[in-house]
């Protein structure tokens, strides 16, 4: 989502992803894992799959050197993947076992998207295929929601605090089902409740529990949620002296507002901004300022 900001991009495109990708392949084990890196990923399974979708995104960004290595990555990851598959179509166990399951259908789906890797797979296993664990993990999410329409977050203790835990454990089943099968609030029950409970726990503040499951939430409401919105039109209101208005629909679900100088000038005379947001459905904002400094007055005077 950030990617889509034209500055983030531009700053984006300053990565070395060719060296990023060789740095992550050189991790991968033996057996096609990658060690886990504790609290963020805390299973083999969970941390080869995420790098998997990660190099996955590096797309079409990459040297020769670096495709050859993304390829032999993903092979040997999804097999690995594959063969640690439980028999009820789930990676791992316990707390950590929807997560986990989320991620590996996400890193399949990736996989099974090239007819070149998918094929690689399938030959170097010795029983099933990309296609057979993606719906077996699929019908292990949709079977293992829970009520209230998340999946259950990791928890080490009675007195764990597990909603961020929660909503990135939900995100991810939401992005694994649309990315594998399709899914999206509109078309599916399961993740309809599933966008359902991560709108239900947005925080007043902007986050679903933590840093980390505020943009997993974001990333899978743009993603099965509002891609089959209608066209809606947001009203924008600060200090009730400037007024904007932006455009959303389901290809482009978000929209940057942007204020002219006489625009700036008349916020800055009232010291406090208020900002007010209308719009018929929900809609999640985000306010950020920059200030411009010239770098040799800032060294001047520092």
């Amino acid at each position: 989502m950030q990617s889509n900001r034209t500055d983030v991009n531009k700053s984006l495109q300053n990565i070395n992803q060719s060296g990023a990708v060789l740095w992550l392949a050189d991790k991968q084990r033996n057996d096609g894992s990658v060690r886990p890196s504790g609290y963020f990923l805390r299973d083999d399974a969970s941390a080869t799959a995420y790098t998997t979708v990660a190099i996955d995104r590096a797309g079409d960004d990459l040297n020769a050197t670096a495709q050859t290595a993304a390829n032999e990555f993903s092979v040997d990851a999804a097999v690995y993947l594959i063969e640690q598959q439980n028999s009820d179509g789930s990676w791992e166990a316990g707390t950590k076992e929807a997560q986990a399951t989320a991620y590996a259908v996400q890193a399949l789906a990736a996989v099974n998207d090239s007819d070149t890797l998918r094929n690689q797979v399938n030959n170097e296993l010795s029983s099933g295929n990309v296609s057979m664990a993606l719906d077996s993990g699929v019908e292990w999410l949709v079977a293992n929601q829970q009520a209230d329409g998340s999946w259950a977050g990791y928890t080490n203790s009675p007195y764990w605090s597990n909603v961020g835990e929660k909503a990135r454990a939900t995100g991810n089943a939401i992005i694994a089902l649309n990315d594998a099968a399709g899914y999206t609030a509109t078309s599916n029950g399961t993740v309809s409740d599933g966008v359902g409970y991560l709108v239900g726990i947005y925080q007043q503040g902007g986050s679903f529990g933590n840093t980390r499951a505020t943009g997993v939430a974001i990333d899978a409401l743009t993603t099965a949620d509002q891609r089959n919105a209608g066209s809606q039109t947001v009203t924008i209101e600060i200090n009730s002296s400037v007024t904007k208005e932006v455009s959303v629909d389901g290809n482009t679900p978000s929209a940057t507002v942007t204020f002219t100088t006489d625009e700036l000038d008349t916020l800055r005379e009232t010291g406090n901004i208020t900002l007010t947001v209308e719009n018929e459905t929900r809609v999640v904002v985000g306010a950020e300022s920059e200030q411009l400094v010239n770098e040799q007055e800032y060294e001047d005077t520092n």
